[in-house]
């Protein structure tokens, strides 16, 4: 999404490929180790399956049974942006200077 937003929507621009077919080290933003020992206090069955989804403005990861198809956990993110403080005024600026 980074090299689309550079490129501006112009496939023509050279942004617009750039990390086509491979993901830059800097971009991973979840990296998880090599046993899963599922969330701590909720047991987990031999085998299961996640189920990524969106919903509205949050993300949800549902965990269910393979074997039975039975919900084990779920978690709904929502990220939402803080108001942001009021910046000093340009004339105190000015007048500091």
């Amino acid at each position: 999404l980074m090299c689309w937003d550079l490129a501006a929507g112009d496939p023509a621009s050279r942004w617009s490929r750039h990390f086509f077919g491979a993901v830059d080290f800097r971009m991973k933003t979840q990296v998880l180790p090599d046993t899963f020992v599922g969330h701590i206090g909720v047991p987990m069955p031999a085998s299961w399956y996640q189920v990524p989804t969106l919903r509205g403005e949050s993300a949800e990861q549902a965990y269910f049974d393979l074997a039975t198809g039975w919900p084990i956990h779920r978690d709904i993110m929502t990220a939402r942006a803080l108001p942001r403080k009021p910046a000093a005024s340009s004339d105190a600026m000015v007048a500091s200077a």
